[in-house]
């Protein structure tokens, strides 16, 4: 499919807009993308509806993300970082602009809230995945050392299995050695962000399922068929939570609820 581009000036230069100028100009920028996106799903052709939708959600984000970082430098925050983010978004708010991430949380708590679950936040700092499992690991009372020792065990793991690791490397198993060691090297020592691949070797390291919710997707289970009699750890899987990224958190019960497995 064609790629669609979105209206995206370039981001402001410091001085260039006042707040009230930036705001007023977002405004103008969202009526804008929503009348491109109606005209686009319209015209669409019902085989390439799912594709036009999958843009038109990536053009939504980008212009969330730029908003944010540009209404983020208006934000006195010594700190920067999250309090500029939380800064911003008070913003867009004043402007009337649904947050993504809002909508995001919305939908994944109308998940957990009938299993009387909710989201525990962890720090969106590149070791989301494994803060998550050290707090799931923790709240079921496994002994954990915290988000270190849970990349060292996502690590060792695909260090002795790396024939279900391999296929999904850059290079593929063409890059055996050096390409396994500095995979192995980035899951242990780096603050790179895991996913799906390091989550599967989480759930081996750990021999229990872990189950994710996401918003938009179906609840899915790795590691069900191999540890059906283990208590899953449970995550919830966000998009939107941070300009920064893909995050994920804890999944607890709510106080006074008593999780069903």
């Amino acid at each position: 499919m064609e790629q669609m581009e979105a209206s995206s000036p370039e981001e402001t230069v410091d001085g260039a807009e006042t707040e009230e100028e930036m705001r007023k100009r977002h405004k103008a920028e969202v009526r804008q993308l929503e009348g491109k996106t109606r005209a686009l799903l319209k015209k669409a052709p019902k085989p390439k509806k799912a594709d036009v939708q999958g843009e038109v959600a990536r053009m939504e984000r980008d212009m969330e993300e730029r908003h944010a970082r540009e209404l983020g430098k208006f934000a006195a925050a010594p700190n920067g970082g999250r309090e500029a983010e939380e800064e911003a978004a008070r913003a867009l708010a004043k402007e009337g602009v649904v947050s993504l991430r809002d909508l995001e949380m919305g939908q994944i708590l109308s998940l957990l809230s009938p299993l009387g679950l909710r989201v525990q936040e962890v720090p969106a700092d590149g070791h989301c995945l494994y803060r998550a499992v050290a707090h799931q690991l923790e709240h079921q009372g496994i002994p954990s050392q915290g988000y270190p020792e849970v990349r060292r065990s996502a690590a060792q793991y695909i260090l002795s299995h790396p024939e279900d690791f391999l296929p999904f490397l850059a290079g593929g198993e063409e890059g055996e050695g050096a390409g396994l060691e500095a995979y192995v090297h980035t899951v242990e020592d780096t603050a790179e962000w895991g996913g799906e691949l390091e989550i599967r070797a989480l759930c081996h390291a750990y021999q229990t399922p872990i189950r994710v919710y996401a918003a938009e997707q179906p609840v899915y289970m790795i590691g069900a068929e191999d540890y059906d009699q283990a208590k899953p750890l449970l995550l919830s899987y966000h998009r939107h939570f941070y300009a920064l990224g893909e995050h994920y958190n804890s999944v607890v019960p709510v106080e006074g609820r008593v999780e069903e497995g």
